[in-house]
């Protein structure tokens, strides 16, 4: 994250109180530990004190969280301590307690050993539970002050490419709601962590549509999304139908691939909650005609002044190419309906909004290209380049394979 970042710290004490589960097994376990302290003529006052206290108090742990800046570039550092048991205990008596409490679980009885490790057990899960615990919050915390304070960002949503398989899941599931809660628990075991949060928020605007809970912007936004998918997105029931520019009614799990991977991009964005949010997309071309593509762009260039600013990875040089001709020709909205009337004269519903919503965010629309190279490395790209010369590595290949065909005809 390249920015200025202000330097945030704060400190977040926890105490987790361990005596409800262990008191019992402690009382029944701790005169038969001390009976071998005194068979083995070792039993010190201050030992079995530091013993009882670890069973029957509770476990502290101190979490500082730093967010500082170095060159520009936000870092994140937790420095997490447990503090000593209560009642003035040190960590080398805590440790000398545990090495001898090993001692004791090999020499002592089967019954004994058994109901020593389920303590010890009880005792470690406590105390990573609390530490999971007193880390997570802060340290989320700190990174969500980071984000918004510095990117002026409230929310980030993923968009992965791959889309359709998960939509018909979480649709099929919502179907069958005794088996909703399992399908979508299957679904995150399948899938890394930020898919996890795909398969959430595309569920959660999936439902706000449904219970008809969407706000006036997430409305528009469902209307911009009509010229692309060539129709709308409606409720029924515990399902999403798809009704077509001639009226006719589909499942959204027997609509087309357009329709299945687009109603996965709209789904996460009407999730957004804040109008300060970006969204990521990866390929956002995937299984669209090269209309629907430049229609895309459209769409994605409606959303920054209305709901959030997009990133996108494309293999699509109409994207590319349509992107850059609203962020240097900045048109009007009667030149942009004019382009959607070209591409889908078909429809109707949407198209006015969404040429406005358009015209109104190229004034203020600051586009960003890069080319990843063979190298690995990440270049800038000028809109005109994109305009005038090539649109890099994808116009090359065209290049290559016009010379080839040239050669074929010679």
């Amino acid at each position: 994250v390249e920015v200025p970042v202000e330097v945030l710290a704060s400190t977040v004490s926890i105490s987790m109180d361990v005596s409800d589960k262990l008191r019992v097994v402690a009382t029944t376990i701790l005169p038969k530990i001390y009976k071998y302290y005194i068979e083995k003529g070792t039993l010190e006052v201050k030992r079995s004190r530091t013993l009882l206290e670890m069973f029957t108090n509770k476990i502290e742990a101190e979490i500082g969280i730093v967010v500082s800046s170095k060159e520009k570039v936000g870092t994140a550092t937790v420095s997490p301590s447990l503090g000593p048991i209560p009642h003035g205990s040190s960590r080398e008596s805590v440790h000398l307690v545990l090495k001898e409490m090993d001692e004791i679980e090999r020499t002592l009885g089967g019954e004994i050993r058994a109901i020593l490790t389920l303590l010890t057990g009880d005792l470690i899960v406590e105390i990573v539970k609390a530490f999971g615990e007193a880390i997570s919050k802060p340290f989320c915390e700190a990174l969500k002050n980071l984000v918004e304070t510095s990117l002026n960002i409230e929310e980030v949503r993923f968009i992965p490419f791959g889309r359709t398989p998960i939509v018909l899941a979480i649709e099929s599931a919502s179907r069958e709601p005794l088996e909703r809660s399992h399908v979508l628990e299957k679904l995150t075991e399948l899938y890394p962590v930020n898919l996890s949060s795909y398969v959430r928020w595309t569920s959660e605007g999936r439902r706000l549509l449904l219970e008809g809970e969407l706000d006036e912007t997430r409305e528009k936004i469902l209307a911009l999304a009509s010229p692309l998918v060539e129709g709308r997105l409606l409720q029924a029931g515990r399902e999403v139908i798809y009704e077509d520019w001639r009226g006719s009614k589909v499942s959204l799990g027997l609509s087309s691939a357009l329709v299945e991977e687009v109603s996965g991009m709209i789904f996460p964005i009407l999730s957004l909650r804040g109008e300060k949010s970006i969204v990521l997309i990866e390929e956002p071309e995937a299984q669209l005609h090269p209309q629907a593509q430049v229609t895309t762009a459209l769409f994605l260039a409606s959303l920054p002044s209305l709901c959030c600013k997009v990133v996108t990875t494309t293999h699509s040089d109409l994207i590319a190419i349509t992107l850059s001709y609203l962020a240097v020709k900045k048109p009007t909205e009667e030149q942009v309906k004019e382009l959607l009337k070209a591409l889908v004269p078909y429809v109707t519903y949407g198209m006015d909004e969404l040429a406005k919503q358009v015209s109104r965010s190229v004034k203020r629309l600051n586009l960003k290209i890069y080319e990843f190279t063979p190298e690995g490395k990440v270049k800038p790209v000028d809109p005109m380049r994109v305009l005038n010369e090539e649109v890099p590595s994808i116009t090359r290949v065209i290049d290559a394979l016009t010379e080839w065909a040239f050669g074929l005809v010679r």
